[in-house]
Parts: structure tokens; sequence; C-alpha cells
């Protein structure tokens, strides 16, 4: 054995490693998708920007115990300037994106979901054209777009609980994800500021509620906080989300209200529903640190690879847990769409 190479044990234990962590990976991010449509479509809290809120709130304060409690992770260096810039954009973005990923679980079944989302590398590349950070026309790549966009089109007509306003909804939601991937490439990649996903938390997740937050006094707060309008304004003499907003937070208009649940549920104690939404933000959280810990074990090739494959098993799963009907034409849309990622992937490695 040549000096400096590997022992089959330690090739082994490192192999078997990073394959644990492909199947946490695998297993967690799928799992935090059946919960959100557990929560916001099953259990009845139909409030997709508040749980989003909820999760950037807590990530963001796991993400400040990890790098300045803990000191498991090294804190970057970052100014004022960088942080206008760069961290903001972004943070827009990523809130446009989880809003409106996550409304969509309120439309759709989370196989269909799975199945637009094989449209994220044509998302990404039409968009790279208009930032032109994809230079030039390269027919291979566009050749495997095609491929992806017929397959989806084709699950998409055999859809049974097909909505517009839902696939609408998705549909943004890649394009804001697409628009934050490329922009983050821009912005970043000529940038000595080096981020994970556990430092991108701590920086962008509490701007990214900040966003949220704004969409949220419009869309949700009413009908969250229990607060009638006419009431409160009546009784406070309120013209404004803002004064409307900060009575809420008060506490005088702040209410958890069984209510809001389905029948099944409402009976559930308190110290449940509390479990439901901790243990939904925690998930989260983790999803992101093992992100971080896959990537510096392997490449981030490797998770565009374990991608589709979390996709396939989430379609088959939702189908048997939440009772999906997935049609036949539907299965060969999504095999046809994920042949087209495969392909898109290929040229991208070869540089074709």
């Amino acid at each position: 054995m040549a000096d400096g190479a590997p022992s089959l044990v330690e090739y082994v234990r490192v192999n078997l490693k990073n394959l644990a962590g492909i199947a946490s990976w695998v297993v967690i991010s799928g799992g935090l998708i059946m919960y959100n449509k557990f929560i916001l479509a099953r259990y009845g809290f139909s409030y997709p920007i508040t749980l989003t809120i909820w999760h950037q709130i807590l990530c963001a304060l796991l993400a400040m115990l990890f790098i300045d409690v803990l000191k498991i992770v090294e804190k970057p260096v970052m100014d004022h300037q960088t942080y206008k810039t760069k961290i903001i954009p972004i943070g827009a973005l990523m809130a446009g994106t989880l809003w409106l990923g996550n409304t969509a679980y309120l439309y759709l079944s989370v196989s269909f979901i799975q199945m637009l989302k094989a449209l994220m590398p044509a998302s990404v590349y039409l968009h790279g054209l208009v930032y032109g950070v994809e230079t030039g026309f390269a027919p291979r790549k566009f050749g495997a777009i095609l491929v992806i966009c017929g397959g989806v089109l084709l699950a998409s007509l055999g859809e049974i609980e097909f909505s517009v306003i839902g696939t609408i909804y998705q549909l943004a939601s890649i394009s804001s994800e697409s628009n934050r991937l490329i922009i983050s490439q821009l912005l970043l990649q000529n940038s000595v500021l080096k981020l994970n996903p556990i430092t991108t938390l701590y920086y962008v997740a509490p701007i990214c509620a900040c966003f949220l937050l704004l969409v949220w006094m419009v869309l949700e707060m009413n009908d969250l906080l229990g607060m009638s309008l006419d009431s409160c304004v009546q009784t406070e003499r309120m013209s404004s989300y803002l004064s409307q907003f900060s009575y809420a937070v008060s506490g005088k208009c702040l209410k958890f209200d069984p209510q809001l649940l389905k029948d099944e549920y409402r009976h559930w104690p308190l110290y449940v529903h509390i479990f439901i939404f901790l243990s939904n933000g925690i998930m989260a959280f983790v999803l992101n640190c093992v992100v971080y810990f896959i990537i510096r074990g392997t490449s981030a090739l490797t998770m565009n690879i374990a991608g589709p494959c979390k996709d396939i098993l989430l379609v088959f799963l939702s189908s048997v847990v939440f009772g999906n009907i997935v049609v036949s034409q539907e299965y060969v849309g999504f095999g046809i769409a994920l042949l087209g990622i495969a392909l898109y992937n290929y040229v991208k490695l070869m540089k074709l």
C-alpha cells in the first residue's frame, strides 16, 4: 500500500459514515416535509407564514447557541455593509421561497409537490441565462431541461387533485429559490465571507423572519391571534397594521384557540400542541446541520444525486401516509423528469 493511502478499514469507515449522513438527510428532510403537511393540512393549523416564522426564529436561536455559546461552529466576521448588500437580499428571497412553498401544502399533495420540484434545475438554468451566470446557449443542457419539463407536464395532466392556485404558489417558490441561489452565487462568489448552513441561519434567519413578519401582519395576524378587527379598532381606536400588531403582542388579543384546529385535535392537552411545534422547528434546524456535515464529508454533487432519491421516496410514502392518489401517468411523467435531472447533472459534471 502506498504511503499516505487510506487503509481499507478507514475507507469503509468514511464511506459508511457518509452513507449514514445521506440516509439521515433523506429521512429528516422527507420527515420535515411530511410533518409540515400534517400541521398545515391535517392538523388544521393553516397558517404557513406563522409556521415559517417559527422555524426561522428557532433556527436563529439554536444557531446562536452553536456559535456564540457552545462555540462548535466558528463565527465569520461580517461588517454592516456586507450585511446590507448581501445578507438582506438573500434573506428576502429566502422568505419568499419558504412562504410560497409552505403555502402550496394547503392546496397540493406532497406527491405532486415533489414532482413539481423536479423543475428546479430547469428554473435555475433559465434564471442563470437571465442573470448572465450561464454563458451562451448549451444545447445539451436545454435538451435535458425539455425532458424535465415534459415529464412534469405529463405528471401534472394526470394529477387528480390538481389545484391552479397551489401550482402557482409552488412554481413561484421554485422561481424565488432559483433567484436566491443565483443571487447568492453572484453576491458571495468573490467575497471572503464563507458561510455554511449553520452560519447562514445565524445571519439570514433573523432577517428572513423580519420579511415574513411583514407578510404575516397583512395575511395571517388577525385570524391567528383571534383578533376581531371591529372590536379591537373600536376599543383601542387603532387604524394601522403596526398599531394592531403592537396591541396583539402586548397580550391583550393574543390567544391560542383550539377551534383553529380540526375537530379530532382540539381536545389534546396544551403540552402536546407545544411539543408538535417545538419538535417541528428543531427538525428544521437539525436538517440544516445534517446538510452542513454531509457537504463537509462529501460534496454538493452528492446532495444533488441524493435529492431525487428522496423525492421518489416521498412520492411513495405520501401516497401511503396521506392517502394521496397517484396514477400511473404521474409515475411515468415523474420518471421522465428524473431522467432529465440525471442528464442535466451529467452534462454539468462533464461540462458538455
